[in-house]
């Protein structure tokens, strides 16, 4: 696992914890995301050590270089996961709220891209 998957993971393992509770909709949803990473089995292993307690916040100062579209895919992720029970709680929005801060995207895009998630169809219905 590169550095940035590793940050990247940081990220979703701390929108799965920002309510203090990881349950098992949210641990799915996480292995399907980090199935669709590829991650080896020894980077597997690296993440379940991860998912133990919530980790420090991740670096996002490597995903700031990367292009606008890269920032909101991993924020399209951050709001499915954080979302996967139909609505964000408080803690997961103030979480979702600093990232896209830090990521520089603003409240607007960030409104948009929570709609973009809540039209996915695994988001209907709840």
């Amino acid at each position: 696992m590169n550095a940035s998957h590793r940050e990247i993971i940081k990220g979703l393992i701390q929108i799965v914890w920002a309510d203090g509770t990881v349950d098992d909709r949210e641990r799915i949803l996480l292995g399907h995301m980090l199935t669709e990473l590829g991650l080896s089995d020894k980077d597997l292993a690296e993440v379940g050590k991860m998912m133990q307690e919530a980790p420090e916040l991740p670096d996002l100062g490597a995903i700031l270089k990367s292009p606008t579209e890269d920032k909101e895919d991993l924020m399209r992720v951050l709001l499915a996961l954080s979302m996967s029970r139909g609505s964000l709680n408080p803690p997961e929005l103030r979480y979702i709220q600093a990232v896209a801060h830090r990521l520089e995207i603003d409240e607007e895009r960030l409104e948009a891209l929570k709609a973009e998630v809540r039209k996915l169809p695994e988001q209907k219905g709840k």
